[in-house]
């Protein structure tokens, strides 16, 4: 007989967490799960720490994958998708963990059109301090109205603070994006869903990597225009409604700010051309469509192509207050 749910875990370099969070599955108040860990060609003692874990905990419900090669976040997730066994599928980073009570209350909340349940979270800082988070308002809408909030950035686009009924989502994966967004799995799955929930329960907890950034860390352009490429693909909604195409056109402005603002904190060594780029994305018709439906995200599309510092100190300072939010 299958699990209820499916627990897909990715692990790369986080042999110092990865028991933390295995044990916050496997002390889950509902016990009808399988966890899958996808080990991706991880460099550091990964592979041992899970092994001396399991030989001294044996748990059936427990399957350790091996990618061959390193693939990424998206192709990780996808082995795991393929492996798959439950009615239900979660994510938890190897970083990262449950609430005893996730799977019990998020399944507590399932009704028979619900095919998505979301639940708010936790971020957790390295000095101790936590910070309860939540996008997206509480109780119940459509699939189709979830997938507009999320372009809209009104609802949170993560994969992992949701369980989805395997059998809406049969078929859709992590795109090999380099730079992963959640959002390019969770918008057409969302497009799926018959309902999707919000619960206002923290029941993650997300470790904040308070690690330095460098100029690495900035998405390459490339993929900045393949992940809006496969948004406006898989939804069709530049085909859509009005209200379709101004969402679409709000995730569309946003990508392209937010790679702005990164490269703008980091200042890569390409920084001229670099948000040059990014002002070339703010075509005119999508800042208009987005200051209709998002005003302060249009009028900093338009700010961006005007004056990229100005840009980086108004804009720079939301983006820091929405992520204490």
């Amino acid at each position: 007989m299958s699990p209820r749910t499916s627990v897909i875990m990715p692990a790369f370099n986080t042999a110092g967490t990865i028991e933390r969070a295995i044990k916050s599955v496997t002390g889950q108040t509902d016990p009808d799960f399988e966890l899958l860990i996808v080990n991706d060609a991880s460099p550091d003692d990964l592979k041992l720490v899970v092994a001396e874990y399991l030989g001294e905990h044996p748990d059936p419900r427990i399957r350790y994958l091996e990618n061959q090669q390193h693939l990424g976040l998206a192709e990780t997730r996808n082995h795991g998708l393929r492996e798959a066994e439950g009615q239900w599928i979660a994510f938890l980073d190897s970083d990262d963990q449950y609430t005893p009570t996730f799977l019990e209350t998020m399944h507590n909340a399932v009704t028979p059109t619900s095919d998505v349940i979301v639940c708010a979270h936790c971020l957790h800082h390295e000095s101790g301090e936590t910070t309860y988070r939540r996008r997206g308002e509480p109780g119940t809408c459509t699939g189709h109205d979830a997938m507009l909030q999320v372009l809209r950035d009104e609802m949170t686009p993560y994969a992992w603070d949701k369980i989805y009924r395997a059998s809406r989502i049969r078929g859709v994966t992590f795109p090999p994006i380099g730079n992963i967004k959640d959002e390019a799995f969770t918008v057409p799955a969302f497009k799926r869903a018959r309902r999707v929930k919000v619960l206002r329960d923290a029941l993650h907890w997300y470790s904040v990597d308070e690690s330095p950034v460098t100029s690495s860390a900035c998405p390459p352009l490339e993929d900045c225009w393949r992940h809006v490429e496969h948004l406006k693909m898989t939804t069709n909604a530049h085909l859509g409604t009005e209200t379709e195409k101004n969402a679409l056109a709000v995730a569309w402005v946003l990508c392209f700010l937010n790679a702005a603002q990164t490269a703008l904190r980091l200042r890569p060594e390409n920084l001229r051309g670099y948000v040059k780029g990014c002002q070339e994305a703010m075509r005119l018709p999508l800042v208009l469509r987005t200051l209709k439906t998002a005003p302060f995200f249009g009028a900093a599309g338009l700010l961006l192509r005007l004056s990229p510092s100005a840009y980086r100190t108004l804009y720079g300072s939301y983006v820091q207050r929405s992520r204490r939010a």
